[in-house]
This record gives structure tokens, C-alpha cells and sequence, in this order.
């Protein structure tokens, strides 16, 4: 459905890196606790406020702040436990920023070269719960959500509003101690803050002693219509350990491994997160779609199905991987330009199962293409999640061809029933439409049979398939006489000309292939004109 475009790179592995772009060196500022929320003073001169120091004490306990980290080495030190002696200085921050707008977050998201995530890194409560994302009461709604990383020290990118939530040491970054006493430093610093209860020696020798390893899993989504598990290709699935992370993507079988490019010491906490350097899908409006695993010492094999959520995320998932990076018969992938293609999928009942805006917002909102996942109380099969889905970014793609002002010049007849093909033939190519329960060609379809569906035809499917609808001339059904056409071909050489039926007749017959006469396309949209 069209009511309202935009970036193409690689997928790639990730994993943590040091700031290095543009930086501001950050001390400890002189600010007041109202100045550390959202409604910060308008026009500070400071973007960024170090609250490390004035945040409330105890409010959570952080193993990895210098403090924390000095004390239990002094400690171990004193108790003749390390005989190394170590000159611990802080290494890193925990930041995180708050973008003002899409274009805020657009800059924010290109030019950090550390990876940025809309919940807390410190593993807490909220972290280790197995939620969809995080959301951080201090915001009020239609605002983008705090965006939280990890940089070296003194280093945070500017022009942003940025909160210094911690000052850390962490080993891995530079490692200056030896790894038999920075995991003693470690686990005492667990001890210190509550995170290892020092009565269970099992947890402690654990933390001690524990191997190296590199996590791995296998991540499969269920399909309604095949009724079978199948493999969640591309996903980024992020493997952390507090401040240590790793975020590698899912291959064609839907396995993923942080070998060879990062090991970790004890539990890794996993989780799904539904994005990648050419589209985000967003849970709702705004918040990042997500899914927390489980926090464990063993491979993560995860199927999505119960979580009916996850399962619109997965599905929408799987549509955008169809489209941009799998066969789709030659027709013009949905690219958007320089930004992120942003797909919300709303866990909720719509006027309508989605719709498309080129200009990206809806309101206070933005994102491109909306996906509902109920009909009224009732849940979406995933084929018809994914076909929507298909629909809506074949919107975006012929948004992007025509370019935003022509697009709107075209007549929904023309949009829709595009749109429509596309997804006749993107889904057909995923499922097969025999003998998969999936529907198949729309084929019953006449002018007032419901008014608010008139525009959504088979104009475009009846000039690719081999299936005339109406062999005896029934006079409220198109005629299907021609076929013949390729509809990559029709994208490429029609689509672009298109404005109205007058139009299209006219390029149409410019473009005829071998066998195909001006009368049988004069025929095929003969109905169209008579009723539109």
C-alpha cells in the first residue's frame, strides 16, 4: 500500500573496535543531575556531560569502573595473591548518545566506528531478561532512543549529545596485565559488586579458571505455510560479555560462529538484532527489533516461533533478505540512497496489513515501510507477513526509480498493481504456489468487488503468466489474451514512463516482445479503461 523512500553496502562482521574519528577530549564538567536527562538545557556549550562522577551511588554496581578495578587489584596485591606490579589507568568509556532527529541518528550511526545499541551494555536485569528492546523511561514518546557504546578513553564523537555513564578499564582493549592476574582482578571485582557471590566456589573458580572459547549456534524460523523450521539467513546475532562483544551474521544454513574473530572467557550473553548495514527493522515505531537470548557457556541453537513477535521480525526478516540479496527474477532491488531502509514491524492490527511512505514519516514517526502483524485479534500467518512485506518494498524500489516527485504523479492504479506483481512474483519464488498452501495468482479479481482494493489488480501479472482469468468474456473481468512480457523487462523499459493507463498503453506497445499485437494489449486493458 502506497502513503508515503532510503543505502547499499556489505554485510560484514563486526567487533569491538576504539573510537578514532573526530573526538573531544572530555573531563569531569561541572553538571547538575537535571542536565543528564533527555530534557537537558537547550543550546548547552558542552555536547558532551561526564556524569560518571555525579550519577547516583549504587544505583548499580559496575565491576569494570576504574575504581572498582583498582580496589580489587590493590587488594589482591596486599593479600600476596599478585606479585606483578601494575600501573592501572582507565582505558575506556561507557557512553551513550542521544540523536535529536533521523538525521542526527543517521550521522550518529555513520560516523561511530564503534558499534551503537539502544539498551544498556552492563549486564543488569533488563539485559539478562529474554524482552524484545529496551526502553528507557526518561524519554517521551517520539523520541530515538539512547544509543549506547564503548570507546577508548577520552575519546567520544562530537556535535552529539553525549552522557559519560562510566570510566573502565578493560584488558582486552590494551591488554597491560597478564591473564592469570587480570582474571584474578576480575572475578575479585565480580566478588566486590555482587556479580559472583563468593559463597559458591563453584561460580568462582569458574571466573578464575575458565577456557577461552569461541560461541556459536544456529538460528531457524518456523514457516505457517511450509509448516517446517528454516534457516534466519543474515541475521546479526550479538555475542557479549559486559563490555566485550562480537556481532557476526548468520550464513545460508542459518549457522554463526565468532571463530576466528573473537573468543571469550565464561557465559557470553547472545541476542538477534534484526538490522544490518542496508535496512533496520524497528519493533513498533521507533525501538530497535530485538531479541535477547540467554546468557550461557554453550552454543545458541534458536528457533523463533513461540514469540510471536520475534516471528514477525524473522519473517520480515527473511522478505528483505529475498529481495535484496536473493533471486527475485530480475527486478530492481529496494534501494533508498544513502540511509538505512527503515521497516517497522507493529505487533498490532492496522487499517491495513502495510503501507509505504517515500517520504518516511508518518506523523512524528519514521520509517518506510510499516508492517501490521494482526487482522483485527487476529494473528498473521508468517506467508502473508512476508508477502506484505514483498509488496511494500516493491513500493520503495519503484519510488526510488522514478524518484519521489515523478512516483507521485503516477496513478494508483499503476502503483498498486505493480506493487501487486511484485508480490505475485517475489512470494511465488519463495514458496511456490503449488502445492503450497500459499494463495495463489490473484486472479479473481474484478472492479467493485470491494471498492478500497480496486487499484490493487492483476494489470502487470496478466501481461507476464500464461492464465487468462476470463476465457469466456465475462464483462466484469480483464481479459488476459497477452503474456510474453518479462516484468524485470517491464520495470526496466516501461515502469519509468508510466503515469496513467494512456501511458502505459503507449510504452507498452513501444516495448512489445515477438508475438505480442497492439490489439491484444488494446484488449488486455480495455477493462481498466472502461473502469478507471
Amino acid at each position: 500500500m502506497r502513503t508515503k523512500l532510503v543505502l547499499l553496502t556489505a554485510i560484514f562482521f563486526t567487533v569491538f573496535l576504539s573510537c578514532s574519528k573526530e573526538i573531544e577530549e572530555v573531563s569531569n564538567l561541572d553538571q547538575t543531575p537535571t542536565q543528564l536527562r533527555s530534557g537537558r538545557t537547550a543550546g548547552r556549550n558542552q555536547s558532551v556531560v561526564d556524569i560518571s562522577q555525579t550519577r547516583e551511588k549504587g544505583k548499580y554496581n559496575n565491576p569494570y569502573y576504574i575504581g572498582t578495578i583498582k580496589a580489587a587489584y590493590l587488594k589482591l596485591k596486599s593479600l600476596g595473591q599478585i606479585s606483578a606490579t601494575y600501573n592501572i589507568s582507565p582505558n575506556a568509556l561507557y557512553v551513550r548518545y542521544l540523536p535529536k532527529d533521523e538525521n542526527d541518528f543517521y550521522l550518529l550511526e555513520t560516523t561511530s566506528p564503534t558499534e551503537l545499541f539502544e539498551y544498556p551494555l552492563q549486564e543488569n536485569d533488563i539485559q539478562n531478561n529474554e524482552i524484545h528492546h529496551y526502553a528507557d523511561g526518561t524519554l517521551s514518546d517520539g523520541q530515538l532512543p539512547f544509543q549506547y557504546t564503548v570507546c577508548t578513553i577520552g575519546q567520544v564523537l562530537t556535535g552529539f549529545e553525549a552522557d559519560i555513564l562510566d570510566t573502565l578499564y578493560l584488558n582486552h582493549i590494551n591488554p597491560t596485565i597478564s591473564d592469570e592476574d587480570w582474571r584474578k582482578i576480575e572475578t575479585e571485582a565480580f566478588i566486590s559488586t555482587g556479580v559472583i557471590n563468593p559463597n559458591n566456589p563453584d561460580d568462582v573458580q569458574a571466573s578464575i579458571f575458565c577456557d577461552e572459547w569461541f560461541p556459536s549456534g544456529k538460528i531457524e524460523i518456523w514457516d505457517d505455510a511450509l509448516a517446517t523450521n528454516l534457516p534466519l539467513k543474515q541475521v546479526k546475532v550479538k555475542v557479549s560479555k559486559w563490555y566485550q562483544w562480537a556481532t557476526v551474521y548468520t550464513n545460508n544454513t542459518g549457522n554463526f560462529t565468532t571463530f576466528p574473530f573473537m573468543d571469550f572467557c565464561g557465559k557470553v550473553k547472545y541476542s538477534i538484532i534484526y538490522e544490518n548495514p542496508i535496512w533496520d527493522i524497528r519493533d513498533g515505531k521507533l525501538g530497535q527489533a530485538d531479541t535477547q537470548g540467554p546468557k550461557q557457556k554453550a552454543p545458541w541453537n534458536h528457533l523463533i516461533k513461540d514469540d510471536k513477535k520475534s516471528l514477525g521480525f524473522g519473517t520480515v526478516h527473511r522478505s528483505l533478505v529475498r529481495y535484496f540479496f536473493e533471486d527475485v527474477a530480475g527486478l530492481r532491488r529496494p534501494v533508498v540512497g544513502a540511509q538505512k531502509l527503515k521497516v517497522s514491524y507493529r505487533h498490532e492490527d492496522g487499517d491495513s496489513n502495510g503501507f509505504f511512505s517515500s517520504s518516511g514519516f508518518e506523523g512524528i514517526f519514521y520509517s518506510h515501510v510499516h508492517i501490521f502483524g494482526f487482522n483485527g485479534s487476529t494473528l498473521r500467518q508468517t506467508h502473508s507477513i512476508f508477502s506484505t512485506t514483498s509488496h511494500e518494498l516493491a513500493h520503495v524500489a519503484h519510488a526510488f526509480q522514478m524518484g519521489n516527485i515523478q512516483f507521485w504523479q503516477v496513478s494508483n492504479l499503476i502503483v498498486e498493481s505493480w506493487a501487486r506483481a511484485c508480490q505475485w512474483k517475489i512470494t511465488e519464488l519463495e514458496y511456490g504456489y503449488s502445492p503450497s498452501p500459499v494463495p495463489g495468482p490473484i486472479q479473481n479479481w474484478f472492479y467493485d468487488q470491494d471498492p478500497d482494493f480496486n487499484n490493487y489488480s492483476p494489470l502487470f501479472i496478466d501481461l507476464e503468466d500464461t492464465f487468462n482469468q476470463n476465457p469466456s468474456n465475462l464483462p466484469n473481468r480483464p481479459r488476459d489474451i497477452t503474456s510474453g512480457y518479462n516484468l524485470s523487462l517491464i520495470q526496466s523499459n516501461v515502469l519509468g514512463h508510466s503515469y496513467g493507463l494512456s501511458s502505459l498503453r503507449d510504452r507498452l506497445k513501444s516495448q512489445k516482445p515477438s508475438g505480442v499485437t497492439d490489439a491484444q494489449i488494446d484488449t488486455n486493458l480495455q477493462h481498466f479503461f472502461d473502469n478507471f
